[in-house]
Formats: structure tokens, sequence, C-alpha cells
């Protein structure tokens, strides 16, 4: 089965993360002017802990040279850019698996701007009203739809904080939405359209995607090789559980000490 990595080659290596801005600027700027959901205080608290010792680890190990890396665990927010790639991978491979060979657009729905501090206020009742609309309107207008340009702007770090929340989605709530025959009481029809269509009826899942073979579609270098040596492999020697303060800072004087004594 041939995978879309999800990765766009030409995406430029980034000065800043996003958790960079929330850290510099979200409780000194941001929280003077802009009122925050609880969702979205867990998504910004989720997205400052990610791949940080806040989170929990594991010690890799290579069995050549002895090299030792330590690697942090994700958050697993679905809101946080730096997690989900591979699931998104294996989500989408599922969904072209059970497609139609015909042409499908996606279409996107958004508030007038007038709405947005109803919204961020009671987001709930404003997505409901929303969807409904939308479902609406896209079975009478399904067979349009017009196709948007990518433009670049230079935003503060206050405003760039406020656009990226206002996609923080409530409890419960998904970003995508099957309408027509992809609706989730249309399955029937759906099969028997597939069937006219001369498309597989196969209903199992696809293939899990393995993380390494996922990561080498993309990298140029195999990403389990010790970086010391270029030889050995990298494996995981051990774990740890989430770390205050005190131990995270105690774990990173060990880990400068363990890298300044490795040999060359």
């Amino acid at each position: 089965m041939v995978w879309d990595n999800g990765i766009d080659p030409a995406t430029p290596e980034r000065e800043w993360e996003i958790a960079d801005v929330f850290r510099a600027y979200f409780g000194c700027d941001h929280l003077k002017g802009y009122h925050c959901t609880a969702q979205e205080f867990k998504a910004v608290n989720a997205i400052l802990r990610c791949r940080t010792a806040a989170m929990g680890g594991y010690i890799r190990l290579c069995d050549t040279c002895g090299n030792v890396e330590v690697a942090y665990c994700s958050c697993k927010n679905r809101h946080c850019p730096k997690c989900g790639h591979l699931e998104k991978v294996q989500w989408v491979a599922g969904k072209k698996r059970g497609s139609c060979r015909c042409p499908t657009f996606r279409s996107s729905s958004r508030l007038d701007h007038g709405i947005n501090d109803i919204a961020r206020i009671n987001p709930k009742a404003i997505y409901n009203l929303l969807f409904r609309v939308a479902g609406k309107l896209l079975k009478e207008y399904g067979r349009r739809y017009l196709g948007g340009k990518r433009k670049q702007m230079t935003l503060s770090a206050v405003e760039f904080m406020r656009r990226f929340l206002l996609h923080v989605l409530p409890k419960g709530f998904v970003r995508i939405r099957h309408y027509g025959l992809y609706a989730s009481g249309m399955r029937t029809k759906l099969r028997i359209v597939r069937m006219i269509l001369g498309c597989s009826l196969e209903s199992s899942a696809p293939p899990t995607l393995e993380l390494g073979e996922w990561l080498n579609s993309f990298l140029e270098e195999d990403p389990f090789v010790c970086p010391l040596c270029g030889e050995g492999r990298m494996c995981v020697a051990g774990a740890f559980a989430a770390l205050g303060r005190l131990p995270r800072s105690l774990l990173m004087l060990l880990r400068s000490s363990v890298l300044r004594e490795t040999p060359a």
C-alpha cells in the first residue's frame, strides 16, 4: 500500500516553535486582553509541556558505542502541532480505503468576525449552529467549491496566539464532519454505490503504519542510527515518569555530564 507521509518537504525549518511563543507571551501579554476557555488553557498547557521532562520520557542507548540520549514523551493533545502526524496519515489511509472512485471535495465553513466574541464565550452553541447551517448549504451547493490561495502574514505574538486559539475546539467536537454519502447514516447506500463503481467492498482497516517506516519515508537519514558513531542502533534502555522542577534540573545536569564523558 502506498502511504502519503503527510509531510511537506518544502516546509522551512522554524526558528521559533509555537511553544516558545506561548512560553514567552501567553501569561504576561495575551491574558491581559483576551478571555480563554478551559479547553484553550488545557491546549496551551499541553503544548508547553509537550516533549519536555514534564511529560516523562525514556533513555536511548547506542548498542555499539554506548552513546546516551534523553527523549521526552509527547502530549498527544489534538491541538498540538507536534503531535498526531502518524495518526493523521493512518486516518487518511483508512478514509481512502472506504471512499468512492469519484471526485470529492472538502468545504470550509467560517464565521463572520462579528460573532467571534460570542463564539469564544459560548463555543458549543455557536459550533452546533454553524454545523447545522453548513450541512444545509452543502446539500444545496454541494457541486460548487472554490479553491483558496495561501498567503503569508506577519503578526504580533499576541495576535498570533489569539488566532491560534480560535481553532481550539470544545470537548466532543471534531474538525471534520461528513455529509452526503460519507455521513454515518449512509453506510448502506455508500456500500451500494461502491459496488456499482466496482470498488472493493473490503471493510477491514488498512495495515498499521510502523513509526520507523513512516519516518524513513521523508527523512534523509535513518532516525534509529546512532548520530555519534554512525554505526550502532539507538535502543530504548529505560523510561521515567513525569518529573517536577527539581528532578528535571538534576536530569539535565546528568545528561550534560554523560555527554561530556562519552568518547568521540
